[in-house]
C-alpha cells in the first residue's frame, strides 16, 4: 500500500489493540466482581477459567497495543527521514555563516556532503543562471558550469564519452 498510510494504519491498529486490552481488562475485572456475589461450586471452575482467559486477553491485547505505538513510531520516524532526504541540496547560506535558526525545518541543506566541490566530470554543460548573476548559493558543489572555462572542460569530459560509447557501438 501506500506508504504514507502506513503509520496511520498503525496508529489505527494500536487504538483497536489499546480497546480490546481495555475491554479484556473490564471483563476479567467484572469476572471478579461476579465471581464473589455468586457461590456455586459448579460455576466457580468456569468462573477462574474466564478470569484467566479474560486477564491473557487484556494482556497481549496491551502487549500488541505497544509493539504497535513502537512500529508506529519507527514507521514516523522512516518517513520523517525520507521527507528529510528529498529536502534541497541547496546550502543554506545562513547555516555557512553560523546564522541559521531554523535546524532541521530549515528548507536549504546544513549536510556537509552538499557544500563539497563537484568534480567537472559529473557538472552539467549548462551553465549556472544562478553564476550568471554572481549568487550560485552552491558554489563549487553546483551540478552546473561556473563560466565559460568550466563549460569548456567539462565538454571535454563529454566529447571523451561520446568517443567512447561509439567504440563499444
Amino acid at each position: 500500500g501506500n506508504s504514507a498510510s502506513g503509520p496511520l494504519q498503525i496508529a489505527s491498529v494500536a487504538e483497536a489493540a489499546q480497546q480490546a486490552a481495555q475491554r479484556a481488562a473490564w471483563v476479567a475485572k467484572t469476572l471478579d466482581t461476579f465471581g464473589a456475589q455468586q457461590a456455586s461450586k459448579a460455576d466457580a471452575a468456569w468462573l477462574a477459567t474466564m478470569k484467566q482467559v479474560a486477564r491473557q486477553a487484556a494482556e497481549a491485547a496491551e502487549e500488541a497495543a505497544q509493539t504497535c505505538k513502537v512500529s508506529a513510531a519507527g514507521v514516523r520516524e522512516h518517513c520523517l527521514d525520507a521527507y528529510k532526504s528529498r529536502k534541497s541540496r541547496v546550502p543554506c547560506k545562513n547555516f555557512l555563516s553560523n546564522r541559521c535558526n531554523k535546524g532541521a525545518s530549515c528548507d536549504f541543506s546544513h549536510d556537509a556532503a552538499d557544500m563539497q566541490a563537484r568534480p567537472l566530470m559529473l557538472k552539467s554543460m549548462k551553465q549556472c543562471i544562478f553564476f550568471a548573476k554572481g549568487n550560485c548559493m552552491r558554489g563549487p558543489a553546483c551540478p552546473f558550469s561556473h563560466g565559460e572555462d568550466e563549460s569548456k572542460e567539462i565538454e571535454k569530459y563529454v566529447d571523451i564519452l561520446r568517443k567512447e560509447k561509439k567504440g563499444l557501438g
